[in-house]
C-alpha cells in the first residue's frame, strides 16, 4: 500500500487512493521499530527505516495480474521483466539502491510450465541488468488468474532519501527519459493486426515490454544530493505530478512543449488519427504522454542549478529534461500550452476507476 496520498482519499486521485486511506487506517501506526527507527511508512514509494547509523532500509512490493496488467498477446519474458522493473523502480524513486527481491507466484491449474519458465527467464534477465539478486519467494495454486508479486529491498543514506513531500517553490520539475512509448506499445499490442514489422511499431512495443528502472540515473543524480522530491512514473506523468503537488502542498506547472516524447509516438498518433478518420494536432503527443503509465522514468523537483541538470548522460540512462517549475499555492498541476494554461486532472492508470486510462 505505497500509493497513499494526503488528499484524504476524496480529492482528485480517485477511488483507488480512497480505498488505500481506509485500509491504512485499519492498520494503525503498527508496532514501533526499535529506537523509533521508522522514517517512512504507508504513503510513499517504499517504506524506509533505520537499519544502521545513517543508513535506511527500503522495502516495496508490486503485483502484476493477468488480464489487468498483462495480457495473453504479450511475451512471457517481457511480462516477467516488466514485473521486476515495476517493483524495483520504487527504490531508485527514493534515491536508493535495490539489492534483493523475492517473488510470489500464483499459478492457475491451466498455466503452461514452459510459459512460466519464460516468465522467470525475463525476471532473471532484468535482475542481472539492474544488479538485483532474486533470493527466494513462494509458489501457490489459485483458481485464477495468474498473478505475480515481487518485493524488493534496498538501501539509501539517510541524508540522501528522496520523498514525495519535499518539493519547494523555486524548484524545477525534471524527468528522465522520454514518455508516451509505453502507452502506444499497449495499444499496438492490443490491435488485431500485425504492425510489429515496421520500425516505429516494433520500437514502441519493445518500449512497453521492456522498460528499465532508472537505477543508474538515480545513483548519478544522488551523488550530488539536493533532490527535494521524487516519484517514479508508473501510473502516468499527470498522476505522479499530482502526488508531488498534494504531498508537498505546492503548485506544479508542466510545459507541454518541454515534455520529451518517445521516438515513434508522433508517427503512431498520426497513423491512428488516419485510421480513425480524425484530425491530428501538434499538441497530441504531449497530451498523450501525460497519461502514459508504466514508463518507470523518474520525476523529480530540484534546484535549477543542480549539477545533474548539466550532465548529458546519467551513467547510461540519458539526461534529465526540465519540464516545468514549482510555485507556492494550493496543491494543483497546471499544463502550460503556448500562451495558455489549464489545470489538469490525474490520468493514466488507476485501479477501481471506471474510466481508467490506457498504458
Amino acid at each position: 500500500m505505497k500509493r497513499g496520498t494526503t488528499d484524504g482519499g476524496t480529492g482528485p486521485m480517485g477511488p483507488e487512493f480512497r480505498l488505500i486511506e481506509i485500509l491504512a487506517g485499519r492498520l494503525g501506526p503498527g508496532t514501533p521499530l526499535p529506537g523509533d527507527g521508522l522514517a517512512i511508512g504507508i504513503g510513499d514509494d517504499a517504506a524506509a527505516w533505520e537499519i544502521a547509523p545513517g543508513i535506511l532500509g527500503l522495502l516495496t512490493i508490486d503485483t502484476v495480474v493477468e488480464g489487468v496488467h498483462a495480457f495473453g498477446h504479450e511475451p512471457p519474458e517481457g511480462v516477467g521483466a516488466r514485473a521486476l522493473t515495476a517493483a524495483v523502480s520504487d527504490i531508485p524513486a527514493m534515491g536508493g539502491t535495490p539489492l534483493v527481491a523475492v517473488v510470489g507466484l500464483q499459478v492457475p491449474a491451466e498455466a503452461d510450465d514452459r510459459q512460466l519458465e519464460q516468465l522467470y527467464e525475463g525476471i532473471r534477465e532484468e535482475a542481472d541488468l539492474l544488479g538485483v539478486a532474486v533470493v527466494g519467494g513462494d509458489v501457490v495454486d489459485t483458481p485464477g488468474p495468474l498473478a505475480i508479486s515481487i518485493a524488493v529491498f534496498g538501501t539509501v543514506r539517510a541524508e540522501r532519501l528522496w520523498k514525495r513531500s519535499g518539493a519547494q517553490p523555486g524548484d524545477v520539475v525534471a524527468v528522465t527519459g522520454r514518455l508516451g512509448g509505453s502507452r502506444a506499445g499497449v495499444e499496438l499490442l492490443a490491435l488485431d493486426r500485425d504492425l510489429s514489422s515496421g520500425e516505429w511499431p516494433a520500437a514502441l512495443i519493445e518500449r512497453h515490454i521492456r522498460p528499465h528502472a532508472r537505477v543508474r540515473a538515480a545513483a548519478a543524480i544522488n551523488r550530488h544530493g539536493g533532490v527535494n522530491s521524487a516519484i517514479d512514473i508508473s501510473d502516468g506523468l499527470s498522476s505522479e505530478a499530482w502526488h508531488l503537488a498534494l504531498d508537498s502542498g505546492v503548485e506544479l506547472t508542466l510545459e507541454a512543449d518541454a515534455i520529451p516524447i518517445c521516438s515513434g509516438v508522433e508517427e503512431f498518433l498520426r497513423w491512428r488519427a488516419r485510421e480513425r478518420g480524425e484530425t491530428y494536432s501538434e499538441d497530441d503527443p504531449a497530451c498523450y504522454a501525460l497519461d502514459s503509465g508504466e514508463e518507470f522514468e523518474l520525476l523529480l523537483t530540484l534546484s535549477p542549478d543542480h549539477p545533474a541538470l548539466d550532465e548529458e548522460d546519467l551513467d547510461g540512462d540519458g539526461p534529465l529534461t526540465v519540464i516545468g517549475h514549482v510555485s507556492a499555492g494550493k496543491a494543483d498541476v497546471i499544463l502550460q500550452e503556448g500562451s495558455g494554461h489549464r489545470s489538469i486532472q490525474p490520468g493514466g492508470w488507476s485501479h477501481r476507476k471506471s474510466d481508467r486510462g490506457e498504458g
